[in-house]
């Protein structure tokens, strides 16, 4: 797979992480965010590579790129009120989110 697929568009992160905590957040709808890197990165196809490249994140910190792509694609999801951002380390989908979600459910398999 090419760089160009681990920087897939925003909205295709975003609509994979929605469907993903829709399918396996439970009745609650939530997962750890370290429960959301390796099903989304087995749904892009990333290389093991791809998985492991680091790069500094805005505070100047050496990350996981991938990591980082999801974490800003969260935090996208919250600004538009598709997650809930009380809980830390708790990715939880707003029932605005669960709507949302619910359309791709058939779409996206993991």
């Amino acid at each position: 797979m090419s760089r160009s697929n681990l920087n897939r568009k925003a909205k295709d992160r975003q609509n994979a992480l929605l469907s993903l905590i829709y399918l396996c957040g439970g009745k609650e709808y939530f997962l750890a965010p370290s429960q959301t890197y390796e099903p989304l990165a087995l749904y892009f196809n990333l290389t093991d590579s791809e998985r492991n490249e680091n790069q500094n994140d805005r505070r100047g910190d050496f990350r996981n790129h991938w990591e980082i792509l999801l974490q800003n694609s969260r935090q996208q999801l919250v600004s538009r009120g598709f997650l809930d951002k009380s809980k830390r380390e708790v990715w939880k989908l707003t029932p605005k989110g669960i709507i949302k979600a619910n359309r791709f459910q058939t779409i996206l398999k993991y």
